[in-house]
């Protein structure tokens, strides 16, 4: 249980910031479209490390904290408030519904798998898939090891195509399923149905599969 990541389990870990802070200039305006393509490829281009020290800059230089201040500091710690290090829960209750709710996920996740019994006795309705792939949407984070786990070292951050928060190859259906139509839209994550061409689109691959 060392390398846990819930205050629920151990005490919350320093957050280690990085070593270069510095002020970035502000961005010109640009159009959703302009950044998103923008976005993903600058991600795509730059390396994780980078991106996430410009992201960091911008945040740190709009506090109230002096620059001067944060530029002659170096591996800045900042500790979680007392109150969020504490759990008032035992770990004789934590930890058996922790392991619950992960069985129980996991059962439902296979549940989703293909079953071709059910295909053959024609059980599964036409199904299109809506997705992005013009934002750059984080794939991962790289780590040393265990111990970086332990110590939060998440901001060497790793980026691919989608929609901001769900990557596009993750968007698609299940193996095994048979998608109707794929389309692809220019909208993020929260916004994916308020192309209505697009799910006018989808909704008419639909319609023909089954035949009305």
């Amino acid at each position: 249980m060392r390398h846990c990541l819930s205050p629920c389990v151990a005490s919350c870990q320093p957050v280690t910031l990085p070593r270069s802070i510095h002020s970035s200039p502000s961005l010109p305006s640009l159009s959703p479209s302009s950044r998103a393509s923008s976005g993903l490829s600058r991600a795509l281009v730059e390396s994780p490390r980078e991106l996430l020290s410009g992201r960091t800059d911008s945040i740190l230089s709009s506090s109230s904290t002096s620059g001067s201040t944060l530029r002659g500091r170096t591996d800045l710690k900042v500790s979680a408030p007392v109150s969020m290090q504490k759990c008032t829960l035992p770990l004789s209750k934590t930890i058996p519904y922790l392991e619950s709710v992960l069985s129980e996920t996991l059962k439902f996740k296979r549940g989703l798998d293909y079953d071709p019994a059910k295909d053959s006795m024609g059980l599964y309705p036409p199904m299109t898939v809506l997705y992005c792939k013009t934002m750059a949407t984080v794939r991962g984070v790289w780590v040393d090891g265990k111990e970086g786990i332990r110590q939060c070292s998440f901001d060497d951050l790793a980026f691919g195509a989608g929609d901001g928060v769900t990557l596009a190859t993750q968007a698609q259906l299940p193996p095994g399923y048979k998608c109707t139509k794929r389309v692809a839209v220019d909208r993020g994550h929260a916004s994916l149905l308020t192309d209505l061409e697009g799910v006018g689109r989808c909704l008419e691959a639909i319609i023909q599969a089954r035949g009305w």
